[in-house]
């Protein structure tokens, strides 16, 4: 019963995924809902600051780009792995704060999948310059969409 549930969520991710877009999307691993696409994941920018209670960071291909992740704990002694992109097909929960930011001169707000509302990250805003803009995704809440395509074959379709 359990392997049906995972093959249905998994079939529902490859049809939302294709429908949307290209295999490097980054999904909602809750829903299938595509986060951002792979073009928006971003290894670091001159718009972001270093992070000052960075824990450590590693290199990762993520969505098709190779990308640093963030590791940081949070006060409530959280652990996130966190990657930036510069878009991000999110809902803003809560109002802007600047409390415990990991990213100095910027404010954050809370993120979650626009579908189903699971937890995704952070959006972080520049308080000098509103442009500068990004988003911080954790890690373990998208799944790639070309890892979805390697799960889900059609009989007689292509490999």
């Amino acid at each position: 019963m359990l392997l049906l549930m995972l093959l249905v969520t998994a079939a529902s991710a490859h049809m939302i995924h294709m429908k949307n877009g290209g295999e490097h999307d980054l999904i909602c691993r809750a829903c299938g809902k595509t986060i951002t696409q792979g073009t928006f994941v971003t290894k670091k920018s001159d718009q972001m600051s270093s992070p000052s209670t960075i824990d450590y960071d590693y290199e990762m291909a993520v969505g098709g780009t190779n990308t640093t992740i963030h590791v940081f704990t949070n006060p409530a002694g959280e652990r996130f792995h966190v990657l930036n992109a510069l878009d991000a097909n999110v809902r803003l929960n809560t109002d802007p704060t600047d409390d415990a930011t990991w990213y100095p001169g910027y404010t954050w707000v809370i993120t979650t999948c626009s579908h189903c509302g699971a937890h995704m990250g952070w959006y972080f805003e520049s308080r000098e310059d509103r442009t500068k803009v990004f988003h911080g995704i954790v890690l373990d809440k998208v799944i790639s969409g070309e890892y979805c395509d390697s799960l889900i074959r059609i009989p007689g379709g292509k490999p």
